[in-house]
């Protein structure tokens, strides 16, 4: 998957679409967090995807949450539930709150349309290089919410609460990203992937 230099301290990469996505601009297919598989539109419609009882969420039983709880203290997403490392290659991951927050002061926002689809553009305030993120709502309960008001993002990141992972928010009116910790985890949302600069020693 093609990536774009922004310039930014950490040497992150950003992947130009989102999973899913056939070219720049258009949406991608959703995601529940820690999830390892794709759905598009149709399917979420027609199987339900997404929904509060948790019958279709892969890190749960019986509504109890299986890995990513209180018990085992786990707050990142493991490779292994990465569904960018599974998909992309291991040196592909979910960004961070972190990797976003980096993102967040780095750009700057705006509204745009590219290949006739609404985006947020983000532009590097260090190399002037563009990245656009769709704002094609969220999934819940077998429908998508919001669409061309919004759009939430992925992070690898659980909140304090179990329940919830951090979640990026791009706001469809003015372009602006922020970092929410509100993200139930088995909502669809969007994955942006990265791709993190190798140390070399």
């Amino acid at each position: 998957m093609e990536s774009i230099d922004l310039g930014l301290p950490s040497g992150n990469l950003w992947c130009e679409i989102n999973l899913g996505a056939e070219k720049i601009g258009k949406n991608g297919k959703w995601a529940a967090w820690g999830g390892l598989e794709l759905h598009g539109d149709k399917e979420v419609k027609e199987f339900t995807m997404f929904s509060n009882d948790g019958h279709d969420y892969r890190l749960a039983e019986n509504n109890i949450i299986t890995k990513y709880n209180l018990d085992d203290h786990l707050e990142k997403l493991e490779p292994e539930d990465d569904i960018a490392t599974q998909l992309l290659g291991p040196e592909f991951s979910i960004p961070g709150k972190d990797d976003f927050q980096e993102l967040i002061e780095n750009t700057e926002f705006s509204i745009a349309t590219f290949n006739n689809y609404k985006c947020a553009k983000l532009k590097s305030k260090i190399n002037n290089a563009e990245i656009y993120f769709p704002v094609p709502g969220w999934c819940a309960n077998g429908k998508v919410e919001c669409p061309g008001e919004g759009g939430i993002y992925m992070t690898a990141d659980l909140t304090p609460n179990p329940m919830k992972a951090y979640v990026a928010v791009v706001d469809g009116g003015n372009g602006e990203m922020t970092i929410s910790g509100s993200g139930l985890r088995l909502l669809g949302v969007q994955v942006r992937a990265i791709k993190r600069k190798i140390n070399e020693t």
